[in-house]
């Protein structure tokens, strides 16, 4: 009889462990505050075995294997959150020119080293709170450009504002007795 969890038991198991590997990681994922940029909020939130892991990359024993091994082997390496390859079919090979953090693969592999579209759709994932990056930056840029109601208007908005009786000129009291004298 066929039994597949038999036969495929070595790949089921490292697909299990690669699997409670994000789960862990993704559990463990520190909260990002806004007074770091954008790549190290990415770095932070998104671990270089989990952009390997979603990009075809295969775990085993600490080692890596990209999807383009011609080979086979597991030549690439984590370390201080940093890969490091030294098979040269893989994209992220750096011929000694170092080592790449989880933004610089993310560059590399999702976005073809294009940093200006890697760094357009991080600013749309990488989270703030409940915010994404883009939306905290936003809300910051209008806080910080948009002028006040009063900058816009102030001098209509004086012009216009009754000046109801009994009060000093400037102080404008919403009182009962002042509205129904203002509509009667």
């Amino acid at each position: 009889m066929f039994d597949s969890q038999v036969i495929f038991k070595d790949e089921l198991d490292l697909l299990d462990a690669q699997e409670l590997t994000i789960v862990a990681t993704n559990k463990a994922m520190a909260k990002t505050d806004n007074t770091e940029g954008l790549i190290g909020a990415f770095n932070k939130q998104f671990p270089v075995g989990e952009i390997l892991l979603r990009n075809g990359y295969l775990q085993n024993n600490g080692k890596w294997k990209s999807p383009l091994s011609t080979s086979g082997s597991f030549a690439g390496s984590i370390k201080d959150g940093r890969f490091h390859t030294l098979s040269e079919s893989d994209n992220l090979f750096s011929n000694g020119g170092g080592a790449h953090d989880s933004f610089g693969i993310y560059t590399t592999l999702e976005h073809g080293s294009n940093k200006s579209s890697a760094l357009k759709m991080a600013g749309s994932i990488v989270m703030v709170g409940n915010k994404t990056w883009n939306q905290v930056k936003q809300k910051e840029y209008m806080e910080t450009t948009s002028p006040t109601v009063e900058e816009m208007f102030g001098d209509i908005i004086k012009s216009r504002m009754p000046i109801f009786p009994d009060t000093k000129e400037g102080r404008n009291l919403a009182t009962n007795e002042n509205l129904l004298a203002l509509i009667s």
